[in-house]
C-alpha cells in the first residue's frame, strides 16, 4: 500500500510538495502521508505498518485525533520528499 502511495505521488504532475515520513510512535513505526506538504488546511493521514489510519490532522475543521503525536513521535525518517 505504501509502494502505492509513493507511485502515485511520482506520477502527479501538480505543483504541491508531497511527503512520506516513517516515525516511532506508541513503540511502533507508522508512516505519516501528507498529499500536500505544507498546504493550508490540508488533511494528513498516519497509518500503521498494515495500512490502517490511526491519526489524522488538519483539514479546514483543523482535526487533531493524536494529540501527542508531534511530542512522541521519534525516530523521523523521510521517505520520499517531492
Amino acid at each position: 500500500w505504501l509502494n502505492e502511495i509513493r507511485s502515485r505521488f511520482e506520477m502527479d504532475m501538480g505543483p504541491q510538495r508531497q511527503r512520506i515520513t516513517q516515525y516511532k510512535y506508541d513503540g511502533k513505526y507508522d508512516f505519516k502521508i501528507e498529499d500536500c506538504y505544507q498546504c493550508a488546511d490540508a488533511l494528513t493521514y498516519v497509518y500503521n505498518c498494515e495500512g490502517e489510519t490511526i491519526c489524522e490532522f488538519g483539514g479546514i475543521a483543523g482535526v487533531n485525533t493524536c494529540p501527542d503525536f508531534e511530542q512522541n513521535a521519534t525516530d523521523i525518517k523521510i521517505l520520499y520528499d517531492s
